[in-house]
């Protein structure tokens, strides 16, 4: 999903006017990570995703569309759907900026309710204790209670909200499953450690077992003789 903020790139940074400048297999993986979100969502129950994953896919998801229609004005994209029209994807944009900005913003009040609850404090407080750009939460404002922002703004909008969970959302994920990945290797290495021992000393208890029997067979056999 973060592969969207390579979207829409300042013009110094490429050799063309194109706004999607992934290739092939890089577009292929973000259009699979925001199918997969969706597919969680019919699975999860009642149909809701963490609000970091749901958001980020959302932005994601605008930023493809709009990228894509950019560069295939014609079609929408190389060969398919009518491209959206512009207050379609301002409608898009608006929507999932303003899910991101209420929804950080409320999981920043839930994280701190059980010290210290945080009953009349504004959005833009709490986003500017998170450090989200105040320009963004008036965005926010606007979006939902005045006039739809400018296209260009929401694009840099949803960039900047998209990259602000993959610092905050996603590279603690990728962190917390490598610490897991770390641990359960550790119990496997000990499970292979202790089944090694195990197997160790039961071959010796064999071995120990068959030599008493092979030492009580020849006193067996002295005896007779």
């Amino acid at each position: 999903l973060l592969l969207a903020t390579s979207l829409f790139p300042p013009p110094s940074s490429v050799s063309d006017d194109r706004c999607c400048p992934l290739t092939v297999e890089e577009r292929s993986e973000l259009e699979y990570a925001i199918n997969m979100a969706a597919v969680w969502r019919d699975r999860a129950e009642g149909g809701r995703l963490p609000h970091s994953v749901e958001t980020s896919a959302a932005l994601a998801a605008a930023l493809l569309e709009d990228a894509v229609a950019h560069d295939y004005p014609l079609t929408g994209d190389d060969g398919g759907a009518s491209r959206p029209s512009e207050l379609s994807l301002r409608l898009s944009y608006s929507s999932a900026v303003v899910r991101a900005t209420n929804g950080l913003a409320d999981a920043s009040i839930a994280n701190r309710a059980s010290k210290s609850p945080r009953y009349g404090v504004s959005v833009a407080a709490l986003c500017e204790r998170l450090g989200i750009p105040g320009w963004i939460v008036d965005m926010r404002h606007d979006a939902a209670h005045n006039e739809l922002p400018s296209l260009p703004s929401l694009r840099l909008a949803a960039k900047t909200l998209l990259a602000f969970l993959g610092d905050r959302y996603w590279a603690e994920m990728s962190r917390l499953r490598g610490d897991v990945m770390t641990k359960a290797l550790d119990i496997l290495d000990t499970y292979k450690a202790s089944a090694k021992a195990v197997a160790v000393e039961e071959s010796a208890r064999v071995a120990s077992q068959i030599a008493k029997a092979e030492i009580r067979k020849a006193a067996r056999k002295e005896q007779r003789e």
